[in-house]
């Protein structure tokens, strides 16, 4: 008996302790701020680290995928939609995209947009517990900020770089971010009956499933990598004289690979892959599209298919799961993808998504990028492009060979070597050639009645 009351004593000081231990993880705050648990901030303070350590993976394969005479440029370019970035996003990104307004005591909301946030500037009146929501949605935006630097390289100048990046940071991105990451976005599938405006609750019945940023991360970098590259024309020497593109290869694969590596769905990947494929070679040899670290068909094609993907192999368990009950009633269901059993009213969301980015995209970069150029800024001389863009604004290139003395430039032998085939020596025995031809033909012409 002595044992058995021992055994219940101990059961008893056990289920004492794991209340106490359950009632202080319920407590637990960051500081004084109610509401909000160290491990929920901790959690997302982790994803927000692991998104932004993709910068250094973007700077490794931007700069092994450009020639050596322009690595530091781009790795610059890298760190600055970072710096650059966070600043636009302290100003206006964040709130363009999540100033949404707070609920009343009876549950309802002052004015607000479909469309655009309107609160939070410089992160005034901003909430303690909306702090870290705000790094961690800053990563995802410089994420989207980087895909240009690898369609322009190589030839794009340093100041309309940064005001590229401005506009993409302080506008573009957060305007795409609030119409399906707001629960009052006109495309969230977030929406409830508090928050709704116009006349259905959820877009096509569904909403858009956008859970890591196709749209606001992929499609608005590759669209206006799109429009940045186009207006922007080709390197010099990208296309012979027939059109024909001459290839460019980057001058470290090594780096390449260290930047690249991610794993993906199979058979999502497989078409993913197809896709890409498919999107490099219309915008080299149909449009004429001199992309350099094909950020276009990476970004904006593939990003098209994940959407489409999406539509097609939506699980309906995990949509509940992560987007709650239908808030049509308890005898409706959330729709999910086609091919596991829904219908194709996600899909026809989902490609008015595509469709209004791209427009939404297109129509502001383009004539933004268009304006850069009518002004004169927005492209290097042919003389520094040719150079290279390090030794023309960064004191010299990223891997000196020779230095031929104190004050005096860097000499690049890897250039005078191996650059893009049109090497020093390759054009004086190109024009040798040329002239040894139009000597022969003056001093022997040929009888061309024959």
């Amino acid at each position: 008996m002595a044992g058995a009351n021992s055994l219940g004593e101990v059961a008893q000081n056990l289920a004492t302790l794991n209340n106490t231990i359950q009632q202080e993880l319920a407590d637990l705050t960051i500081g004084a701020i109610p509401g909000y648990t160290d491990i929920n901030a901790g959690w997302t303070l982790q994803s927000g680290y692991l998104v932004f350590f993709m910068q250094a993976g973007f700077a490794m394969l931007c700069a092994g995928a450009v020639r050596a005479k322009n690595a530091k440029n781009i790795i610059l370019l890298n760190l600055l939609d970072a710096c650059l970035g966070s600043m636009c996003w302290y100003i206006t990104g964040f709130a363009f995209a999540f100033g949404d307004p707070t609920a009343a005591d009876d549950g309802t909301y002052a004015w607000y947009s479909p469309f655009i946030g309107h609160r939070f500037f410089a992160m005034n009146q901003l909430p303690r517990t909306s702090y870290v929501t705000w790094f961690f949605q800053f990563t995802f935006a410089a994420t989207g900020a980087t895909i240009v630097s690898g369609a322009v390289a190589e030839r794009c100048r340093f100041e309309s770089y940064l005001l590229y990046e401005m506009m993409l940071v302080s506008l573009v991105y957060p305007v795409v971010a609030h119409w399906v990451w707001s629960p009052f976005g006109w495309l969230s599938a977030g929406r409830n009956t508090a928050t709704v405006s116009g006349s259905y609750l959820l877009f096509s019945g569904s909403g858009v499933y956008d859970f890591a940023g196709d749209g606001p991360v992929h499609m608005v970098g590759g669209f206006a990598s799109l429009a940045g590259a186009w207006i922007l024309g080709p390197r010099l020497g990208r296309f012979d004289a027939a059109g024909n593109p001459i290839d460019m290869p980057g001058h470290n694969a090594s780096l390449n690979l260290l930047g690249v590596f991610t794993w993906a769905a199979i058979i999502i990947g497989l078409f993913a892959g197809g896709v890409y494929i498919i999107a490099s070679r219309v915008n080299l040899n149909l449009l004429k599209i001199d992309d350099p670290l094909d950020a276009i068909a990476v970004h904006a094609g593939c990003a098209v298919w994940g959407m489409i993907a999406g539509a097609a192999f939506a699980d309906l368990g995990m949509v509940e799961d992560y987007y709650g009950a239908s808030p049509y009633g308890e005898d409706t269901t959330r729709e999910y993808g086609f091919i596991m059993g829904g219908g194709g009213k996600l899909l026809g969301a989902h490609l008015v998504y595509i469709i209004c980015i791209a427009a939404w995209v297109l129509g502001i970069m383009g004539p933004y990028f268009f304006i850069l150029k009518r002004l004169g800024i927005f492209r290097v001389s042919p003389e520094v492009e040719t150079a290279g863009l390090d030794a023309s604004y960064h004191g010299g290139h990223a891997y000196p060979h020779e230095v031929t003395g104190k004050g005096q430039a860097y000499k690049n032998e890897a250039f005078d070597k191996e650059e893009n085939g049109l090497t020093a020596a390759k054009v004086q025995m190109q024009i040798d050639m040329a002239l040894g031809k139009l000597k022969e033909e003056l001093t022997h012409p040929s009888d061309k009645s024959e």
